[in-house]
């Protein structure tokens, strides 16, 4: 037990904002699970708890209790839907942490929970057959969706091996997506295909602003990334195309070490 605090306390003291946050995703789905326990024990109703803690199309319940603007987006009652969220989320926090700032990370999640929950609202007062008090359960998958498709507006040329077996561009993924979206919106609870896509949306606005201001928002070592292709033409015209086609097909963490030193060497 000591070393698993040990591991969150450490995981906490790197600043590392998804990390951060798939730990108090799990510690919220627990804390939950106890108190569903609790409340089928003592014959209380767990879904009136819910209510609390949960997103609506009523504005009324926003109004009243604002807090559950940010808390849908921790509340997982379907294990399977965690285990998913768990998982895509570290697998694309390998990606985001290599492009973008920790601080603008943990920005660009925290307001798309907002964001997400009033494009809802807004999209329900304009199709009124969606107005029938749906809960969003599970919104924390909403950020699943942004973080994937701000990889996908920031750099569209991205390719990522589909389950380790073969090499997929993002731009498949990502249209496949939104047609599966447009397919299953009737389906069930359109809420959370709603939210999916107000993290979509977000995730495009935010695209916009940092393009806009790369040298601040980005990492070091994705800007250096950003600048390879330019300055290595200028330097060695196109005697190495090939790493450069490398780069753009395997990321620039495929090169051996004699490819990167070729690459940066001066003339």
């Amino acid at each position: 037990m000591q070393e698993i605090f040990q591991k969150i306390f450490h995981i906490f003291q790197k600043r590392q904002f998804i990390p951060q946050l798939i730990v108090l995703q799990i510690i919220f789905f627990l804390l939950l699970l106890v108190i569903k326990t609790v409340c089928f024990l003592g014959g209380f109703s767990f879904d009136q708890l819910l209510f609390y803690v949960t997103l609506s199309t009523d504005w009324q319940k926003v109004i009243h209790y604002p807090w559950v603007l940010l808390s849908y987006g921790f509340v997982h009652v379907d294990f399977f839907s965690l285990l998913f969220y768990l998982f895509a989320l570290y697998s694309l926090d390998t990606i985001i942490s290599t492009i973008l700032k920790q601080k603008v990370i943990q920005y660009i999640l925290v307001f798309s929970f907002i964001f997400s929950a009033c494009f809802l609202l807004v999209f329900c007062q304009f199709f009124s057959s969606l107005v029938n008090h749906y809960v969003v359960y599970s919104g924390g998958l909403g950020s699943v969706y942004l973080i994937f498709s701000l990889i996908f507006f920031l750099v569209p040329q991205y390719n990522f091996r589909l389950l380790g077996l073969k090499t997929v561009s993002i731009r498949f993924v990502f249209y496949a997506i939104l047609l599966w979206l447009l397919l299953t919106f009737s389906l069930k609870n359109a809420s959370h295909h709603i939210i999916i896509l107000g993290n979509i949306v977000w995730g495009y606005f935010c695209s916009i602003f940092i393009k806009k201001k790369w040298t601040n928002l980005s990492t070091n070592f994705f800007f250096q990334k950003l600048n390879i292709k330019n300055r290595f033409c200028r330097k060695n015209g196109h005697s190495n195309d090939k790493i450069l086609k490398k780069i753009e097909k395997y990321g620039y963490e495929s090169l051996t070490p004699n490819e990167k030193y070729q690459l940066f060497k001066k003339k």
